[in-house]
């Protein structure tokens, strides 16, 4: 028998990065979901069973967006767990004083406050979530972390593989009447050096040695910040030809 989809629940507190979460699974390979009914869960777990291999990974975005449906929560997830699904529950939470100032900083009301001010709604939704929170298989809180922070944390816990964790390391050449790539970090001006292929080569380390396989031609030496990991080689190859002179006047 195949085993069974490993099932993450995202829930917690409005503000709290519930949404920067599905975004960050949804990267790393989950089938995300965001706001699925509680009591459609059990029938699109049935529907992912019957697919095989196809889906392995599911994320689920759960709030009290789901109104009615809600309390319903809890009863699900067992029984989930009883039909043999590795479900585990995010619950992301943090401080009052810094949800108050997020919902501030982008002038949208809270969901809860129905009309009144936000620190009245992130208390009312703290006291609906309570036996929620109490029960997740993991609580994350994210008072001190930035955005980048809490996608490196949820990398490093839900990437399938460990290779997953390092930097990836994109080399590319370009001509400038194209135009520069618009996806680019940085930008290295190589037009004194002859021309390079890039091929492939083993690096563990933070220094990259170019050598030319044409004696003489250049030596350079290239320093990436930090410690990575990746496969990069850059190998010369014969010297293009000095362009000829070009003679005209300048209008």
């Amino acid at each position: 028998m195949a085993e069974r989809p490993r099932v993450v629940i995202v829930t917690g507190l409005s503000g709290s990065g519930r949404s920067t979460a599905i975004h960050v699974l949804e990267d790393l390979g989950f089938y995300c979901i965001d706001n699925l009914p509680v009591v459609l869960m059990p029938r699109f777990l049935e529907l992912c069973d019957g697919l095989g291999e196809g889906i392995n990974r599911i994320a689920l975005g759960i709030d009290l967006r789901e109104r009615a449906f809600f309390p319903e929560l809890p009863a699900v997830i067992e029984q989930a767990r009883r039909q043999g699904h590795r479900v585990e529950v995010l619950f992301l939470d943090a401080a009052d004083s810094v949800l108050v100032r997020r919902f501030s900083e982008t002038r949208r009301p809270h969901p809860q406050a129905e009309g009144g001010q936000p620190i009245d709604g992130v208390r009312l939704e703290r006291e609906r979530l309570a036996a929620v929170r109490a029960s997740a298989d993991r609580i994350l809180d994210t008072t001190a972390l930035t955005v980048h922070q809490l996608r490196s944390g949820l990398t490093r816990d839900y990437a399938e593989h460990a290779a997953q964790d390092g930097m990836s390391l994109f080399l590319t050449s370009f001509g400038y009447k194209f135009g520069i790539p618009t996806d680019a970090d940085m930008l290295l001006d190589v037009r004194f050096l002859p021309g390079i292929r890039v091929q492939s080569l083993a690096v563990s380390n933070s220094e990259v040695s170019v050598h030319s396989l044409e004696p003489g031609s250049y030596d350079a030496t290239v320093v990436a910040a930090g410690a990575w990991s990746s496969e990069i080689e850059v190998t010369g190859v014969p010297a293009l030809p000095p362009a000829e002179p070009v003679k005209g006047h300048l209008i």
